[in-house]
C-alpha cells in the first residue's frame, strides 16, 4: 500500500504536492500549538474551533503561496507566465 501511495504522490504535479505539504504543515502547526496548551479544552465546540482554525491557517498558507506578487516570482515548471499589463 505504501508503494501505491508513493507512486500516486510522485504522479501529482509539483504545485499540488507543494500545496498539500504547505496546508498540512500550517494546519498541523496550529493544531499542535492549540492542543499543547496546559489548559486546552477538549469539548465539542473547542475541538470544532481548533479544526476550523487549522483549516483556515492551511488555506491561508496555500493562497499566500499562489497569490501573484507585485515583486514577481519565477513561474513553476510548465506554468505559462502571465504578461504584465
Amino acid at each position: 500500500m505504501l508503494t501505491k501511495l508513493s507512486i500516486y504522490w510522485a504522479s501529482l504535479p509539483h504545485a499540488v504536492r507543494t500545496a498539500i505539504v504547505l496546508f498540512g504543515g500550517a494546519a498541523g502547526g496550529v493544531l499542535k500549538h492549540s492542543l499543547s496548551q496546559p489548559n486546552a479544552c477538549f469539548t465539542g465546540p473547542c475541538l470544532h474551533g481548533y479544526i476550523v482554525s487549522a483549516a483556515s491557517a492551511g488555506m491561508t498558507a496555500v493562497v499566500a503561496l499562489y497569490i501573484p506578487s507585485p515583486l514577481g516570482r519565477k513561474p513553476w515548471p510548465g506554468e505559462v507566465p502571465t504578461q504584465a499589463k
